[in-house]
């Protein structure tokens, strides 16, 4: 008599079954554990930016009347309709802002108005020189140049010492060489940036560090123009403290060694 065949594939299939486990259906492998919570980066930081604050008040053109407001060019903006917003006319425009003609104005150009309209958040900016432009499209500064402010079109942050520093650290950084335009950094030629900068009231202190080069009779007025007149594009302030390397800044540009005060007001502008 043959040995008895033991059906091992049905006594497999039965103790299966009574184990609840099912050998004819593939088992999922195991996954990465996930946390019960995931938390993003950054945690509470809203998604939607903050409305930007509004900045510095801008410089008035040098032609503009003593009284006048300073108006920031938007996007469709023209003289004959700020003339009607403002009760003036197109040809009082053109003269307070020394332009040469009513077509002479683009978006984000400071414009002087007799009376205050709303433009928007300002951005942090700084300035630049315009040589021999004897006062025609800013300040007279210089070896009868101007200074040209230059927006970074960087949102405000709301703080006067980031929106200077931001400013501060723009202007060194430019190349005017590199841009045609036809404007001058005074500070190309040197190797400078900024370590600090606070604001306390109307009183800030900035410090720089590096290699400050003079490159000519003009580069002084020049250097001290572009960053007083960054600095007190700020309406907050009105003093300053400028050191490079610890020296100060005055110091530094008079050869023949200071006496007297060591901080700049907004009353000794250019």
């Amino acid at each position: 008599m043959p040995p008895k065949r033991i059906p091992w594939l049905g006594l497999l299939l039965l103790i299966a079954g009574s184990l609840g486990c099912n050998l004819l259906t593939p088992q999922p492998t195991a996954g990465p554990r996930l946390p019960a919570t995931i938390t993003p980066l950054f945690a509470g930081t809203p998604l939607v930016s903050p409305t930007a604050t509004p900045g510095p008040t801008p410089v008035l053109p040098a032609c503009a009347p003593a009284g006048w407001f300073a108006y920031v060019v938007a996007a469709g903006d023209t003289l004959y309709d700020l003339a009607l917003t403002s009760g003036t006319t197109i040809d009082a425009l053109v003269t307070a802002n020394c332009l040469t003609d009513a077509d002479q104005i683009v978006e984000g150009q400071v414009l002087a108005l007799p009376i205050p309209l709303p433009s928007g958040a300002q951005p942090p900016g700084y300035y630049l020189i315009a040589p021999d432009d004897n006062g025609q499209s800013g300040p007279t500064v210089g070896c009868g140049d101007s200074a040209v402010f230059v927006t970074t079109g960087n949102p405000s942050s709301g703080d006067p010492a980031t929106d200077l520093r931001f400013a501060l650290g723009a202007m060194l950084a430019y190349r005017a060489s590199a841009s045609g335009s036809g404007l001058i950094n005074a500070f190309e030629d040197s190797a400078l940036t900024v370590q600090n900068v606070t604001v306390n009231g109307d009183y800030a202190e900035v410090a720089l560090s590096g290699n400050l080069t003079l490159g000519g009779a003009c580069a002084a007025p020049r250097i001290e123009a572009q960053i007083l007149l960054t600095i007190f594009e700020l309406p907050e302030i009105e003093s300053a403290l400028i050191t490079v390397n610890g020296r100060n800044l005055k110091q530094a540009l008079d050869a023949s060694g200071l006496q007297g005060p060591t901080t700049y007001t907004r009353a000794g502008l250019p």
